[in-house]
């Protein structure tokens, strides 16, 4: 049983979130603290929308963009576990797509050390009213045809969507079926999420999914159509903030989990749990720190340092969505940041929201 929190940590803590939100330019934010399975701190600030005034809550969902990759690396290990494909094989042969020959392994391609080039993805999104007849199938197609019989960038270490859209063919072929029912089944059923633990591929409840904003006049509102077709993603404005249409990006390896920060914990909880089960394995390769070039990482998590304490982690970000997901396996605690404000690279948010109970631990 975890240490009840002190009041003035909590306090604390939802200062630093109201904080955040305001300089980050987030409507809305979702945070969670599991420890040793239960919820430790749990706050919800602002509004999922502008114009219904709909407040955040512990249900809302929001846009997970490349929070989804531990998901998809842990699909990947699953299949490895089962002895359905082979982690050091060439992505290209595991994929089943010729031409990809200067590339690296299935394991290279999760540590981003394939030598994959990542295009600007802004564009890669459709409207969540468009998902069940969009096809993703297509999209992957064009966005491999492009890379086939080139060279791999020269850097040693780069982040890559490209590669986690060629491990979704990967997971495909070795699972037999489509990528998001894939996941469902080797990742999402073990985790036995509660009622209120959300982790899934498509905006399930439109009512309880956040709705991306952005500040009116805001630098990225009025460049917004030099990256993209502003009719396409913006449904409108209220009270300030620019509301968006709900979207969905076009490769769900890469990017697509719709998720809580509920959901995410639980799933961070079973990394964590080693010894637990389900899910043990996942612990012994996604916790463990794999040496070679760029950041220090596993083959899915970031890693580093808060005080004394480390941490393995993965942001996503995008048009609308932000947030973080983190792990300190030495407490056994699991944190996580949901933000309908746009991001697009790792502000480490969490290093300023979580120190306020790490220095209390």
């Amino acid at each position: 049983m975890p240490l009840k929190i002190q009041p003035h940590t909590a306090s604390a803590v939802r200062q630093r979130l109201t904080s955040i939100a305001a300089r980050r330019g987030a409507i809305g934010v979702q945070y969670v603290v599991l420890r040793h399975g239960e919820i430790w701190l749990e706050h919800c600030h602002g509004l999922a929308d502008a114009a219904l005034v709909q407040p955040v809550t512990p249900r809302t969902t929001f846009n997970a963009y490349s929070i989804t990759k531990p998901f998809t690396a842990a699909a990947v290990i699953a299949l490895a576990e089962r002895g359905r494909l082979d982690l050091d094989t060439p992505v290209g042969i595991a994929a089943g797509i010729e031409g990809l020959e200067a590339y690296g392994s299935v394991r290279d391609t999760l540590l981003h050390r394939a030598g994959f080039r990542n295009p600007n993805p802004l564009r890669w999104i459709h409207p969540a009213a468009k998902h069940d007849s969009f096809d993703e199938t297509a999209f992957v197609r064009e966005q491999v045809a492009g890379v086939r019989g080139s060279r791999r960038r020269r850097a040693s270490s780069g982040y890559s969507n490209i590669g986690y859209l060629l491990l979704g063919l990967v997971i495909e072929r070795a699972w037999c079926g489509p990528f998001p029912r894939a996941v469902q089944s080797l990742v999402f059923e073990p985790l036995h999420l509660g009622i209120d633990e959300k982790l899934g591929f498509t905006i399930e409840h439109p009512e309880l999914h956040a709705r991306g904003h952005l500040r009116r006049y805001c630098l990225l509102d009025l460049m917004l159509g030099l990256f993209i077709n502003r009719s396409e993603v913006v449904q409108g404005s209220a009270d300030g903030w620019v509301r968006l249409l709900l979207h969905q990006v076009n490769g769900s390896a890469y990017g697509g989990l719709i998720a809580n920060a509920r959901g995410l914990a639980r799933f961070g909880q079973a990394v964590i749990d080693a010894g637990a089960g389900r899910l043990s394995y996942l612990g012994q390769q996604l916790l463990h720190i794999v040496p070679g070039a760029g950041p220090s990482r596993s083959l899915a998590l970031f890693s580093g340092g808060l005080g004394r304490c480390g941490w393995l982690a993965h942001a996503g970000g995008g048009l609308g969505y932000y947030g973080e997901f983190r792990l300190y396996p030495d407490l056994g605690t699991v944190s996580c940041l949901l933000t309908n404000g746009y991001g697009f690279s790792d502000t480490r948010s969490l290093d300023h929201i979580d120190a306020a109970w790490l220095e209390n631990n």
